[in-house]
């Protein structure tokens, strides 16, 4: 197995996904877990149907995720934190070839941003539950921005 950097490996997972992740907002873990912080504060006062654009408004982000402007919240968020588990484990692949069931891999991945100060609300843990594409290839993936574009359209 290739052996692939969390950045790689997380612009993989997004492009795959048909959506766009600035590399200054996702390029290491770190940045990757700030950028994830500073938008679930921001999805905590809005319906999960909100925009990227509303949710953010004049945000340091918003400048950098322009493009993204008219997804549903939801699904953005849903994407990046799939691309973090896919990112964060494709790194440890190379160390652990030990792989975990899906469900699994989720429950491990929401215990350990809370020991981070990250807290998924359970909401969006449901969602990335029900769109099991933002962490695994398969047919849906390559519809999901377009899914995306069409729920925040509402």
């Amino acid at each position: 197995m290739d052996c692939v950097s969390f950045s790689k490996a997380f612009q993989s997972n997004m492009n795959a996904l048909g959506l766009p992740a600035p590399y200054s907002l996702f390029s290491s873990l770190t940045t990757a877990l700030g950028s994830l912080g500073a938008m679930l504060n921001a999805f905590k006062s809005v319906p999960p149907t909100a925009t990227v654009a509303e949710v953010l408004g004049a945000t340091f982000v918003k400048e950098k995720l322009d493009v993204v402007g008219v997804l549903a919240t939801s699904y953005y968020v849903g994407a990046v934190i799939g691309s973090i588990i896919v990112a964060s484990d494709s790194e440890r692949a190379c160390k652990d070839s030990y792989r975990n069931t899906p469900l699994v891999k989720y429950r491990a991945f929401f215990s350990w941003m809370a020991s981070r100060g990250v807290l998924i609300p359970m909401d969006m843990q449901v969602f990335i539950l029900n769109n099991p594409e933002v962490i695994a290839g398969g047919p849906k993936q390559k519809s999901y921005a377009m899914r995306a574009r069409q729920y925040g359209a509402k």
